[in-house]
């Protein structure tokens, strides 16, 4: 059985690059991956489209089109509108590709009202109209008859450390004990964090991807399998750190 088998991830800004290899990492271990780009949703298509044609699932999320293959009304819009589905992505274009409940298991409930006290609000900050959270809620439903999260990836090039505390605020009510937040990004987030989702069993990490890889590599793949590891039961006891996944690049002057 593949790593991930039965389990499921959100990747963020899954349509080029970076995000790319690791909605596509993530799929070749078995899990069912939504993809989300919100300045691209044509890139995140092909990034789903190559999921599939490797033999991996996943569909597009946040995109006005389907929920579960069948169209879905917008709630207080006019008859016959679809919003909604479509697989999730992780930065990036180019890119390399357990049991049905992540270690730790446990009561699904959030503790003490949820990070930041979202509780189970689903809504973006700012409000206004469907939040992504509940899109992918009715996706992940429509699809698996279970709208639990088991893995947060958050890839969207300079969304920053605040937007990716916001985006962990939004998710983190769907997410199963035991999860796994892996945010892609150069700015760490505070350990604090990573404490408040410990009380569920939920590990948070930082992977660094710098600028520049090693010649000849571009670094992409190497940056997945490094999200794809702490995706899996075997990465349960690391969490609050920062992992540097530059190959070394910074290391000494190159000649």
């Amino acid at each position: 059985m593949r790593e991930l088998a039965g389990r499921t991830a959100l990747v963020t800004g899954g349509g080029r690059g970076v995000g790319r290899a690791v909605a596509r990492r993530l799929a070749s271990d078995g899990a069912l991956v939504a993809v989300h780009d919100g300045g691209d949703p044509g890139a995140a298509r092909e990034t789903v489209a190559l999921i599939g044609e490797s033999g991996g699932a996943a569909f597009v999320v946040g995109v006005p089109e389907q929920v579960g293959g069948a169209p879905r009304p917008t709630p207080g819009a006019a008859p016959g509108s679809t919003p909604g589905g479509a697989p999730v992505s992780a930065r990036g274009r180019d890119g390399a590709g357990g049991s049905e409940h992540p270690a730790g298991g446990g009561s699904d409930q959030p503790v003490g009202g949820g990070v930041g006290g979202v509780g189970g609000s689903h809504q973006p900050a700012g409000g206004g109209g469907e939040g992504l959270a509940d899109r992918l809620e009715a996706e992940l439903r429509a699809r698996t008859g279970d709208a639990r999260l088991d893995i947060l990836v958050n890839a969207a090039a300079g969304a920053g450390a605040r937007a990716a505390y916001r985006m962990i605020q939004r998710f983190e009510p769907l997410l199963r004990d035991g999860g796994r937040v892996i945010d892609v990004s150069t700015d760490r987030l505070a350990p604090g964090l990573a404490d408040v989702l410990g009380a569920r069993g939920i590990t948070l990490n930082t992977v660094a991807p710098g600028h520049r890889a090693p010649a000849p590599r571009t670094g992409r793949s190497d940056v997945a399998n490094i999200v794809g590891f702490l995706a899996t039961a075997d990465a349960g006891w690391v969490t609050g750190h920062l992992l540097d996944a530059t190959g070394g690049a910074f290391l000494s002057p190159r000649m």
